[in-house]
């Protein structure tokens, strides 16, 4: 479980060294990170991650099938979500590149380059620090979280083909 732990860590969440998680959805108990992912993980299991306990980004992890695999690899992606297609709050013509965390989400936190150098002029907090990257990630936005190490090339911005 601690191959897990790192892996979800290294591709999704892993900003400042948070505390993380793993607990069953019905019982709320905590899998320990010691536990071999043969003793735990079977098909139609699901567990809870919960990675950090104060700005903390919460994921279901789901095992819909099993697949015998020969490898020296710990672990091996399968499968990754692709980039979400986000247009600019301000202008909704190109695609997101920064997010400010000061607007946490509402209306007008996602921009494109251009419309986040007007929105700098506006927020001062934008330029100082509340401007992050916007990453293929369910952290994206919080704490120092930038980006993933694995997969990057599916940590950008979506772009039309």
């Amino acid at each position: 479980m601690k191959n897990i732990d790192r892996f979800l860590r290294n591709i999704w969440l892993e900003c400042c060294g948070h505390l993380s998680a793993f607990t069953t959805p019905q019982s709320h108990d905590k899998v320990p990170v010691s536990r071999n992912v043969d003793n735990v993980f079977c098909k139609g299991l699901k567990l809870e991650y919960k990675y950090g306990f104060g700005s903390r980004t919460e994921l279901l992890l789901t095992v819909v099938e099993e697949y015998p695999v020969k490898t020296d690899d710990k672990i091996i992606l399968l499968s990754r979500n692709e980039p979400l297609e986000w247009l600019c709050d301000t202008c909704k013509k190109k695609p997101v590149t920064l997010i400010c965390i000061i607007h946490d989400w509402e209306e007008g936190s996602l921009f494109c380059k251009k419309c986040a150098e007007k929105h700098a002029k506006k927020c001062e907090d934008f330029s100082k620090y509340a401007a992050m990257p916007v990453v293929n990630s369910p952290h994206m936005g919080v704490c120092g979280y930038e980006g993933g190490v694995i997969d990057i090339e599916r940590d950008v911005v979506f772009v039309k083909g």
